[in-house]
């Protein structure tokens, strides 16, 4: 089994990204909120939620989850939490 393709590890990246985006919906947090949780600019969540000009790692993934107060799988789709 080789590596996953350009289309699937971009599709996952859409994933995560509008499942983080839902997730500060749900618990009416902004971006701008997330930035100052994390401690990164905002121009960094803009570049990995908003815009997906800079791919998530699972590092982000799991530093996003905590400040969120959410298992990682919960941003990665159903699929993943399943």
């Amino acid at each position: 089994m080789g590596p996953p393709s350009r289309s699937a590890s971009s599709d996952l990246q859409g994933i995560a990204s509008a499942e983080i985006r839902a997730e500060l919906a749900r618990q009416r947090r902004s971006a701008a909120w997330l930035a100052r949780e994390l401690g990164v600019s905002e121009m960094w969540v803009s570049a990995r939620i908003a815009s997906g000009r800079v791919s998530l790692d699972l590092d982000d993934i799991d530093r996003i989850a905590r400040v969120l107060q959410v298992e990682p799988t919960e941003l990665l789709g159903s699929k993943a939490a399943s």
